[in-house]
């Protein structure tokens, strides 16, 4: 995001524009068009954007946190949980995140043999 979109701080402009290598390792071996001081600026502007991410993460864990003590507890007892389940114990997706999810019922239990 920071380096190829201009996205952060650094603003509107790209520091990658060679295309993707499969060989590992090739990127390390190859120089940079940019300096010591744009490398660290780079590091922090990816850690800060880090942070803020890990930040809202815990924070809507935090908020939805007797909802996911639920499902763990059903989870427990059930070892899996249907879409809908899911959504009776959760509630229905906020609207900004509501994306079409693909249909998967879990496998049915192998019944014991007597």
């Amino acid at each position: 995001m920071v380096t190829r979109w201009g996205m952060g701080a650094l603003g509107p402009v790209a520091f990658k524009s060679d295309g993707e290598q499969p060989f590992l390792g090739y990127e390390l071996s190859q120089g940079r068009d940019y300096s010591e001081a744009t490398a660290d600026r780079i590091d922090r502007e990816v850690q800060k954007l880090l942070d803020e991410c890990h930040k809202a993460a815990r924070q809507l864990l935090a908020d939805r946190r007797g909802e996911l003590d639920r499902l763990v507890k059903k989870l427990l007892i059930e070892e899996t949980v249907s879409r809908d389940e899911l959504t009776n114990v959760l509630g229905p997706r906020p609207e900004a995140l509501e994306v079409p999810l693909p249909r998967i019922e879990p496998a049915p239990r192998p019944q014991p043999t007597t």
